[in-house]
C-alpha cells in the first residue's frame, strides 16, 4: 500500500460525506445549483490540497462550508463583474 492511500481513503469518505450538503446549502443561498457546484468543487480542491491539516481541525466540514461560501461570493462577484462589462 503507497503511504498516502490512507489519507486518500479518508479524504475519499469525508468528501463522499459532506459534498451533496455543502453544495445544497450553497444552492440554498445562491438560487444556482451551477454554482453551487463549482463553489464547493472548489473549496474541496483546497480541502485536499491542506487534507493533513484540515483532516485533523474540530470541524473539517464546517471548514469546507465556509471555504465553500466564500468561493461562491467570489464566483457571483465575477459574474456581477462579467455582466457589467458586457453591458457595456
Amino acid at each position: 500500500m503507497h503511504p498516502e492511500e490512507p489519507a486518500r481513503e479518508a479524504f475519499a469518505q469525508w468528501y463522499g460525506t459532506h459534498y451533496a450538503r455543502v453544495v445544497a446549502s450553497l444552492i440554498v443561498i445562491s438560487g444556482d445549483a451551477e454554482l453551487a457546484r463549482e463553489a464547493a468543487d472548489e473549496a474541496f480542491v483546497r480541502a485536499l490540497e491542506r487534507w493533513n491539516r484540515v483532516r485533523v481541525m474540530d470541524a473539517p466540514a464546517g471548514w469546507a462550508t465556509v471555504v465553500a461560501r466564500n468561493a461562491l461570493r467570489e464566483l457571483q462577484r465575477r459574474d456581477r463583474r462579467r455582466q457589467r462589462f458586457e453591458m457595456r
